[in-house]
């Protein structure tokens, strides 16, 4: 028998302690497949009773990554924080297929992106620009943020309240 310490060998788990645990990481917080699939792997005696783990919760319809994609991008795209690239490249990064991000954020209109840099730029900064200097450093903000190019530098080449008078209206 090898020898593991006794630390490793509380952390290994059969598939019916898989299963719970994976039921109360999903009680914390909604995880994509890949996400729950690695934090399952590291527990799991082996990588085939993490698969069959969730596949279990796939099936059971606890873990649904189309779901989870759409909630995600529909609650950025309400608040000026975060641009459509930035939003594409967190959820690539926590896991979620990259194919139901670019369709859901597809859904998503453009002039919605638009005044979400418009509400940024305008809740960052209060004056106009005065040198060229100023104005790429406003730029590089918004594309920092996630907007494209494009949408920074229109937002940046109007006035400040020019954008003021056509948000009230």
């Amino acid at each position: 028998m090898l020898y593991t310490p006794k630390k490793e060998f509380e952390k290994q788990k059969t598939r019916a302690q898989l299963m719970q645990y994976a039921i109360w990481l999903l009680g914390q917080r909604d995880y994509f497949s890949a996400g729950l699939f690695s934090k399952l792997k590291s527990y799991a005696l082996d990588n085939r009773d993490a698969d069959i783990v969730l596949e279990k919760m796939v099936d059971l319809n606890y873990i649904n990554d189309d779901r989870l994609v759409e909630m995600r991008v529909r609650n950025a795209s309400e608040y000026p924080s975060k641009g459509p690239i930035r939003i594409r490249q967190e959820l690539l990064n926590k896991g979620s297929p990259s194919h139901l991000v670019d369709q859901y954020l597809a859904l998503v209109d453009h002039e919605i992106w638009e005044e979400n840099c418009k509400q940024l730029y305008l809740n960052r900064y209060r004056k106009d620009w005065d040198t060229m200097k100023e104005r790429n450093k406003r730029v590089r903000y918004l594309v920092s943020r996630g907007f494209n190019f494009d949408s920074s530098i229109k937002v940046t080449s109007q006035s400040i309240e020019g954008h003021q008078s056509l948000l009230k209206e």
